[in-house]
């Protein structure tokens, strides 16, 4: 509670805004279910960028101080795990919230000066969390900002109306997969063991454990979603299910011999590989059914024989 009317506060009014603008985005429109799995998809786009430019590149911090800072010494086994998390958590917030703004902008159908008023509130807020201290930059400025939500605006309102139309199957398969990182950014297992210091991603693929961590569960996430999406949609026997599901069990298995994803207790593989195969495969088919019915050209009813 130290930091809450410093710091955190300002994330938490940040993510009511975004709840009001998503609802207020979505609520009166027919295609509710097509907007809610764009929303979940661009999410993952956001996302992706972020795990590129932030954790890979280290532009920029969060601090929302939501964490215990005794957590940053008896927790994790790392300091730099802590920062790393407080950053995730700021993430959240400002993935979430641009997303929905994009939703609302697309749904609303509203006019161009919307678009240049949204953008120029958020380089604002970008820079009233620069002074308030709970926010930071590195190389990283506001006019990229600028820059990122012309770019991010005016492509959702692109998808949004190709989609009332009706995507291709390829368009379909690609917004799943994106929503997968999405819903998974939020909801994976991983997360949270790494959290704890229950889970450490050795892979050096970066500099920092930060950027390791960041890079592998969305690398694994992509891998792992486009096989099981594979399999989902080309409808197959039920056993295949079981046996894609032994050979995503198999990945997890060698990236756990070869300590390339280490646990601090034993049942900390067993948890982590199985809920996320699991949660793979719901999240699919939650992502199948938002895009159903509301598409035309459903990837699910393409013929792959064509």
């Amino acid at each position: 509670m130290k930091y809450f009317w410093t710091n955190t506060i300002w994330y938490i009014i940040l993510g009511i805004a975004s709840i009001i603008e998503l609802t207020f985005g979505i609520i009166n429109n027919k295609r509710k279910k097509l907007l809610l799995g764009l929303f979940i998809s661009i999410v993952g786009v956001t996302v992706m960028c972020e795990i590129i430019i932030m954790a890979d590149f280290k532009s920029y911090s969060y601090y929302p101080k939501i964490l215990p800072e005794s957590w940053q010494h008896f927790k994790l086994p790392h300091a730099e795990y802590y920062w790393h998390n407080e950053s995730i958590i700021g993430n959240y917030f400002s993935q979430v919230s641009v997303s929905a703004t994009a939703i609302l902008l697309a749904a609303r159908n509203l006019k161009f000066y919307w678009y240049v008023i949204s953008i120029v509130l958020y380089c604002l807020v970008e820079e009233l969390f620069l002074y308030l201290g709970i926010y930071s930059h590195n190389w990283y400025r506001t006019w990229m900002t600028f820059v990122g939500l012309i770019i991010l605006f005016g492509v959702t309102k692109l998808i949004y109306m190709k989609s009332l139309k009706g995507n291709g199957r390829v368009l379909n398969f690609i917004y799943i997969l994106f929503g997968l990182l999405g819903l998974n950014w939020f909801t994976s297992p991983g997360w949270f063991m790494y959290l704890f210091g229950v889970q450490t991603l050795t892979a050096n693929l970066f500099s920092t454990p930060s950027a390791n961590a960041a890079s592998m569960y969305a690398g694994l996430t992509f891998l792992q979603g486009s096989i099981a999406m594979t399999t989902y949609f080309l409808k197959p026997k039920w056993w295949w299910y079981i046996i894609v599901s032994g050979f995503l069990f198999l990945q997890h298995y060698l990236l756990y011999i070869f300590n390339f994803n280490v646990f601090k207790y034993w049942w900390g593989f067993g948890v982590f590989s199985t809920t996320w195969i699991m949660g793979t495969w719901l999240q699919i088919y939650i992502l199948d059914k938002l895009y159903d019915g509301t598409n035309k050209k459903s990837f699910r009813y393409a013929k792959w024989n064509r």
